[in-house]
C-alpha cells in the first residue's frame, strides 16, 4: 500500500511538472551525459561574434588573385582545403554569374571536438567559402559555422566554442581578402 501511495506521489510530480523528465545521468547527475552543465551550455555571444548566418564581402581582386591569396590566408589559419567546386565547368547554363567556386574546407582540431558529442553535425562539414562574380565585382562569403548549434542535440560549450571560434576565423579571413 505504502508503495502504491509513493508511485502515484511520483506520478503526480512528473505530471504537475509538464510531464518532461530531461535525460539526466544517473550516474554523474549531469544534462544528457555531457560532462557539461546544461546552463553553462551556450555562452552569450559577444559583439565580435554578431554577425548574420551568411558574411559576404566584395573585394577588389581578380579571379586568379583572389584564388591565390585566399589560398594562401586558410593555409596561415591552419585550414585544410578538401575540394573546390567550379560551377560553370560542371553545368550547361553559363547565364549565371561568372567563377562561380566553392571551396571546401576544414580545421581538423575544431572538427573533431564538434562531433564528438554531436556526429550528426557531419552533415555540416566541410565547410564552405563561396566566391562568385557578380556586375564585375569579385564576391567572397562563407555560412557562418556556428549556424550548426541549432541542429545540435547534444549541447556541450566545447563544440559551441569551437564553431564560434571558426566563425571569426572565417569572418577576419574574408575581411582581410576584402581590404
Amino acid at each position: 500500500m505504502l508503495k502504491n501511495v509513493f508511485i502515484t506521489i511520483f506520478s503526480m510530480t512528473i505530471i504537475s511538472c509538464g510531464g518532461v523528465i530531461k535525460d539526466i545521468s544517473f550516474e554523474t547527475g549531469d544534462y544528457l551525459g555531457t560532462g557539461y552543465d546544461e546552463k553553462e551550455a551556450i555562452p552569450e555571444p559577444s559583439e565580435e561574434e554578431e554577425m548574420s548566418d551568411v558574411y559576404e564581402k566584395a573585394t577588389r581582386w581578380s579571379y586568379e588573385e583572389l584564388d591565390k591569396f585566399l589560398r594562401t590566408e586558410l593555409e596561415k589559419k591552419n585550414f585544410k582545403i578538401f575540394h573546390i567546386l567550379k560551377l560553370l565547368e560542371e553545368q550547361e547554363n553559363k547565364d549565371l554569374w561568372g567563377n562561380i567556386c566553392i571551396y571546401l574546407i576544414y580545421k581538423t582540431p575544431q572538427y573533431a571536438k564538434i562531433i564528438k558529442h554531436n556526429p550528426q553535425l557531419i552533415s555540416q562539414f566541410p565547410f564552405k567559402i563561396y566566391v562568385y562574380e557578380k556586375n564585375g565585382r569579385i564576391i567572397v562569403g562563407t555560412f557562418k559555422p556556428s549556424t550548426a548549434i541549432r541542429y545540435m542535440g547534444n549541447l556541450d560549450t566545447e563544440s559551441i566554442k569551437a564553431l564560434k571560434e571558426l566563425d571569426l576565423e572565417l569572418k577576419e579571413i574574408i575581411d582581410k581578402i576584402a581590404k
